[in-house]
């Protein structure tokens, strides 16, 4: 007879297999999972297939060293990608805001209200497409860089044009050009005011170079003996065409409004000053 202990039978399959914690006073063994809430997890066969608590808690650490990421950072896709509200969930699950807003990307206050409404154009498109806070992010961000290079282009083509203007004009006044760049500048003030003066500053004609010529050509044209305001003959009321004493002393009052008349300096003052007393003395009938 051998002394070998019996070996104990295996249970039948689909038995409910014994609880890990001895049975209290020979009581039968009460499987943990007895204890849940939850029906479902009575009868699931993967907990059935687990002796204790313990056996659980290492199940879910292995499964989460095979998967390498705790279960509530796993995503599952949908099997039809065109499925728009579980396609939605992933997106919110990768940090999609509730509302365009929620990416938090504004442009500074020096931005144009052109580039602040694109942005938001840009937000709502990228929003309805699930797209991700950091890509947006980037996105937006090789935006603003390409519209900066832009903006260092554009400077630098009209820094260049308003260069080669410059030298065309320097060709074309000679030693004059200085004279008459201040002189141009005079009379934008005189009959533009300010904001055209400063537009047609002599360190900007350059970047007008047919619009200087053509006011330089009516400077010469004021400078000619007969012409005021720059016309000639009849149109200028010269001393070409007889003029009775009204309106020699009209054209007399046009010519002390002239910007060259009040001023010493300026180029036309001598001439201006002559043809206005002109008008005054055939106003009166004063022969010249």
């Amino acid at each position: 007879m051998s002394d070998t202990p019996p070996t104990p039978a295996t249970p039948p399959q689909g038995s409910t297999p014994p609880s890990s914690d001895p049975p209290a006073g020979g009581a039968p063994a009460t499987p943990f999972y007895e204890s849940f809430q939850d029906a479902s997890l009575k009868t699931n066969p993967r907990l059935q297939r687990l002796a204790s608590v313990e056996d659980m808690a290492r199940s879910l650490v292995n499964a989460e060293s095979r998967l390498g990421v705790p279960v509530d950072q796993l995503i599952r896709l949908p099997t039809d990608p065109k499925d728009e509200k579980a396609m939605r969930e992933v997106y919110t699950k990768l940090g999609l805001p509730d509302k365009p807003e929620g990416y938090g990307i504004k442009l500074d206050a020096t931005a144009s209200d052109a580039d602040k409404a694109m942005l938001n154009d840009m937000l709502g498109v990228a929003h309805k497409a699930g797209t991700p806070p950091d890509q947006v992010k980037a996105l937006v961000a090789w935006w603003q860089s390409k519209g900066a290079e832009f903006q260092q282009q554009q400077t630098a083509q009209a820094e260049q044009a308003r260069a080669a203007g410059e030298t065309e004009l320097k060709t074309a006044w000679g030693a004059a050009y200085d004279t008459k760049s201040k002189e141009i500048g005079r009379l934008a003030r005189d009959l533009g005011g300010p904001e055209l003066a400063a537009e047609l500053d002599a360190g900007k004609l350059g970047s007008h170079p047919q619009l200087a010529k053509m006011l330089g050509a009516m400077l010469d044209k004021m400078a000619e003996p007969g012409a005021p305001g720059g016309r000639s003959g009849e149109a200028a009321g010269g001393l070409d065409t007889p003029l009775t004493s009204a309106q020699a002393t009209a054209k007399a009052r046009e010519l002390e409004a002239h910007p060259a008349f009040r001023d010493p300096k300026h180029a036309q003052h001598k001439t201006i000053v002559a043809q206005r007393n002109d008008m005054l003395r055939m106003a009166s009938g004063v022969k010249q």
